[in-house]
């Protein structure tokens, strides 16, 4: 039987409200260590196949239509008037894969055939950054002088639009000067919270693209059906949960919706920790994974279990000052190269290749290919640990 903390917390929680967060993690903390722990770790053999499909994930058809129906209102109120803002920014946290997310929200748009769309740069910074400002300007000097229907011109990652150094800025001064007198033309960007509080503060960004639109977080529901492609493939199984998270709710109301009482409070929980957003919730339910034995009829077996009790952050190892240095680069700039990561610290190569392999050993990091991203299970210790060293982060 797990051990039940939640009543106590709750009541900390109506007498402290000011501490609620706090208390909230450290709760969820506590309850998992006193937590009977079916398995003290995943096997490699069962978590990698799992791990592939989760990063394989499409992006969730919620935050598609979030971005559809935000555009269908800016670019319809630009149709009317012309003198309204001509661009809508889509800000996401900065381990949401924006680029992605907008693309296949254009692909999948069913208005899209009414617009003539103009891709304004390519979803990965070049490797010679330098080249950006005149690959943006060969890409939206086009004029589409016989077409008849709006021009959308589509920016899929603004961070991939600069580097964080001198002369790395270029490319984002043309292109706002460029939407500032292109009238003529709709500008949908997409970009993490914290490169536009950086751009905002360093270029004024804000006042060249003035209509922001935040996706919005996922909700329990959401969640299982983004990962329910994995969840049913891998036949991962919620357990056994005598406690109810909503217990002055009717189930039985709620039921077509899930297959058992703990099927919900595992996604209740996974919403709440994540705080809606997608990849981290794909990141700590792989976590929250243990093989544990199973009998039926006499016959023993074994399955993929997730527990809401084993939903939590990944604890965060004491950080260097370069470290913080590092992670904030990497998260403000998306997915980078280590030769534009040396750029942007003003360190060697070799440096940055060493702090590269111990947070890789220490699973802060992941590559594809030769672009490096944090993962997102740390995502908010490390965002909290930035803000206590004041970092100008998004908060």
């Amino acid at each position: 039987m797990p051990f039940n903390l939640n009543f106590i917390f709750e009541k900390l929680r109506n007498w402290l409200p000011k501490a609620g967060a706090e208390i909230e993690a450290q709760a969820s903390e506590l309850e998992a260590k006193f937590t009977d722990d079916p398995a003290s770790s995943f096997p490699p053999q069962d978590r990698k196949p799992i791990e592939r499909k989760l990063q394989d994930l499409p992006p969730p058809d919620s935050d598609r239509s979030a971005i559809q129906s935000a555009l269908e209102e800016a670019i319809g109120d630009w149709l009317d008037d012309q003198e309204n803002a001509n661009s809508l920014v889509i800000l996401g946290s900065p381990v949401d894969d924006i680029s992605a997310l907008l693309t296949s929200a254009i692909e999948t748009w069913e208005r899209r055939e009414a617009y003539a769309i103009q891709l304004g740069v390519s979803a990965k910074r070049p490797s010679d950054w330098r080249s950006l400002p005149e690959k943006l300007r060969s890409q939206l000097s086009v004029k589409f002088s016989e077409e008849k229907r709006p021009i959308l011109v589509v920016i899929p990652d603004l961070s991939q639009c600069f580097l964080r150094c001198v002369e790395g800025l270029d490319g984002i001064e043309y292109l706002q000067n460029l939407a500032a007198q292109d009238r003529e033309r709709f500008w949908l960007v997409g970009c993490n919270d914290w490169a536009w509080q950086y751009l905002d503060c360093v270029c004024q960004t804000g006042a060249y693209f003035e209509q922001t639109v935040s996706l919005p977080p996922l909700k329990e529901e959401q969640l299982k059906d983004w990962l329910s492609p994995v969840s049913d493939e891998f036949e991962i199984d919620f357990g056994e949960d005598d406690r109810d998270l909503d217990s002055d709710e009717n189930w039985s109301d709620r039921s077509p919706n899930w297959r058992s009482q703990s099927e919900l409070n595992y996604f209740k929980k996974l919403a709440k920790v994540s705080r809606g957003v997608a990849r981290v919730a794909a990141q700590l339910c792989l976590l929250s994974l243990s093989r544990v034995e199973a009998e039926s009829d006499e016959v023993k077996s074994s399955v993929v279990s997730a527990l809401s009790q084993r939903v939590k952050l990944p604890d965060l190892p004491d950080l260097t000052q370069a470290d913080r240095h590092f992670l904030y680069a990497l998260l403000l700039q998306g997915n980078t190269s280590l030769s534009h990561l040396s750029i942007s610290l003003d360190e060697s190569e070799s440096f940055i290749r060493s702090r590269i392999g111990i947070l890789r050993r220490s699973d802060f990091l992941h590559a594809r290919g030769d672009k490096l991203h944090v993962n997102p299970a740390h995502f908010f210790r490390i965002k909290s640990n930035l803000i206590n060293n004041r970092f100008l982060v998004e908060d």
